[in-house]
This record gives structure tokens, sequence and C-alpha cells, in this order.
């Protein structure tokens, strides 16, 4: 082989070479990005599910009828006095954050009708917290446990604890059963451990 040729071979190889490195190295660098190892959707939310309090003969709750709202509802985190959700209308359910570390979150349920009444429920949620990593090059998320439910019975029924893990999976977590008929009593305040 001359030596001009040798030298055309040589060159194409170390090319050749050098392209296998950047594109090794490109690899590991798209491999080892945290976007990739750190979950897109990791909003940790509660899910609650509107139902109607339908009973059968023997007065005993019949589940599993899904409700929308007509009242507007508006959702306010008592113990920082903020609003988690305002004016929800004609919802099957809703999406609320829940606290980092409080063992319980006070929720205040204000509904409003068309002519303008307005109806106001109290529900009390605890909680276990536990951190959570997806991996150590991702942010910590903090996930929740609920232990128990206790609310006021002004035009809830009944709260169903339906997945007591709190997470990012986006499964319903409690079921809220709203009372049917229209003779709720508006004075109950008491709260009820379900």
């Amino acid at each position: 082989m001359n030596k001009g040729k040798r030298n055309s071979a040589l060159k194409r190889l170390l090319i050749a070479a050098l392209n296998i490195s950047i594109f090794q190295y490109s690899i590991f660098n798209f491999l080892s990005c945290d976007n990739f190892s750190c979950p897109l959707n990791n909003t940790v939310e509660s899910i609650y599910g509107f139902y109607a309090a339908d009973r059968d003969e023997a007065g005993e709750l019949i589940t599993g009828r899904s409700v929308s709202l007509g009242d507007t509802l508006t959702v306010r985190a008592i113990d920082i006095d903020s609003v988690l959700a305002n004016k929800l209308v004609n919802v099957s359910n809703m999406q609320l954050p829940v606290s980092y570390y409080n063992e319980a979150d006070a929720l205040e349920l204000l509904f409003t009708d068309k002519q303008a009444r307005q109806g106001r429920d109290t529900v009390w949620v605890t909680k276990r917290n536990q951190p959570h990593w997806d991996d150590p090059s991702c942010a910590v998320h903090v996930w929740h446990t609920i232990t128990d439910v206790q609310f006021t019975h002004n035009l809830i029924d009944t709260l169903v604890i339906s997945n007591p893990e709190v997470n990012y999976d986006g499964l319903e977590n409690i079921q809220i059963y709203f009372r049917t008929s229209q003779d709720s009593n508006e004075d109950d305040e008491e709260a009820t451990d379900e």
C-alpha cells in the first residue's frame, strides 16, 4: 500500500473514531440528564369526588352515583386563610393541594346557589406525611397517607376515604356524598368522625 492511501485510510479511521466518541459522549449526557430521571407529573394533590347520598330502604348508603355540582363551590384552607379552589361550577370532582407538614388540613367548603343563598361545611383531613425522592438528583416531594376525616353535616351527608395514599398517581382519595333531599339541617355544625 502506498503512503498516500495509508494516510487516507488512517485519516478516515481517526474521523470514524472521533465520530463514535462524540456519539458516545452525547448518549452519555442524554441518559444522565436529571430531567429524564425525575417524573414530569409530580404534583401532589388530593382528589375529591362528588356523589349523591342515596340510601336504600334500610337507610344504608348506596355508593357510586357521581354528581355534578350545580351550586358554586369555593374551598378555603382555614389554617392559612387561603382560597384553594374558587367558584367551581358544574364539576364532579376537585383537586386540592395538601399541606406538606401539618398533621391535619382544615377546609371550608362554601356553596352558593343561583339565588345567592349560601351553605357551608368544614372538613378536617388528618394525615401522615412522608418525604419521597424519585431519584437522588430530583427534588424531594411529600406524599401523604390519610388516616381520618371529620366533617360538618350541613350539605355533606358522608365522607369516605376511597384511597388513603396521596401522591401523584391521580387516583381519587376522598368521596364526598352530598344530601339529595331539600330538608338538610342548616344548623348542624357538629363534626362527625368517619
